[in-house]
């Protein structure tokens, strides 16, 4: 029977994608399907990930037959390592703007080797078929089960998401420091002008204490502008947190101005802090409002969900290992 191996980089620090990754090896073995995932670096495992996989390393594999399968994330596309391998190709793409970060010559897909593309969101989907010359495949990412939470009761604290290479993310946080005593990004501090609502950055964080912290806040801000789905944006979703973000590319996948989240068009960042500063200075004649918006923020996470990831991946292989 062939054996699916997913490569991946060694990386420790908390990534979902990463995550998303090891859930495929993890999925595919529940359901019978023979799976295992190569890291490079001997005895190397991102231990912040919550399950159980076997994991084996480039420098001791196993043999590899012809009707074995490879799946390789877009950013090791382009490597030597994966052209040795001489068996079936596909390529995961989980970033439409990772596909030519790692390359200085686009090839499409179809001419490295690789039969089949798996890719995350419909929008990215039209990208590979079009330009890569590739059949893709959508498997939807999914918010990890312990974000989920139907809280209605949150403190008056509105979450950043911390991008400071980003010039609006640096606009937005001299704003704040503005209006605020000492803030810090390790610390929260109190708004003096707008009944102390606080304000907290995601830094050194786990994936389940950014859950806890996003299951009791009220608002979430995030201001990537290249893929929209940013996990965080649906885990904020799952958790009820109400997100003001921009669209991003492929926010139309899933986001809806006023009805599931606050969307803004890319480095619109005054409107965005011109919104803020009215949610927070009226949320109280808002409340049943944002109780509607949660309601829909509910459906689009739960149509990330991880029951869905495993019915398209087991779909996808079922047919493709025929």
């Amino acid at each position: 029977m062939p054996t699916i191996y997913y490569l991946l980089s060694d990386i420790s620090i908390p990534s979902w994608g990463v995550g998303i990754i090891y859930y495929h090896v993890y999925l595919l073995n529940k359901n019978g399907i023979n799976s295992k995932l190569i890291h490079y670096k001997k005895y190397f495992r991102a231990t912040w990930i919550e399950v159980d996989i076997p994991i084996v390393y480039l420098d001791e594999l196993p043999k590899i037959e012809e009707y074995d399968v490879l799946v390789v994330p877009e950013v090791l596309a382009y490597e030597d390592v994966v052209h040795s391998f001489k068996c079936r190709k596909i390529v995961f793409v989980q970033a439409a703007f990772y596909i030519l970060k790692y390359t200085n010559r686009f090839q499409p897909y179809s001419d490295i080797g690789f039969e089949s593309a798996l890719v995350t969101m419909p929008h990215i989907r039209k990208i590979v078929e079009r330009f890569c010359n590739i059949k893709a495949y959508v498997i939807r990412p999914f918010v990890a089960p312990y974000f989920f939470s139907t809280n209605q009761k949150r403190e008056k604290l509105i979450v950043l998401y911390p991008k400071n290479e980003n010039p609006d993310y640096n606009i937005l946080i001299k704003f704040l420091r503005t209006r605020f005593d000492d803030f810090s990004s390790r610390k929260i501090r109190y708004n003096i002008l707008n009944s102390n609502w606080k304000f907290l950055e995601l830094k050194g964080l786990s994936h389940r204490e950014v859950a806890k912290i996003l299951k009791k806040a009220y608002f979430f801000v995030n201001l990537n502008s290249r893929e929209a789905f940013n996990a965080s944006v649906p885990e904020a979703m799952a958790a009820g947190c109400i997100p003001l973000c921009y669209e991003a590319y492929g926010g139309q996948d899933f986001l809806v101005h006023n009805e599931n989240s606050f969307v803004f068009n890319d480095h619109y960042i005054w409107e965005l802090l011109d919104k803020l500063i009215d949610l927070t200075a009226s949320y109280n004649e808002n409340k049943e409002c944002f109780k509607q918006m949660r309601q829909e923020m509910h459906k689009v996470s739960k149509y990330y969900s991880i029951d869905n990831t495993e019915d398209d991946i087991l779909c996808f292989f079922r047919k493709y290992m025929r």
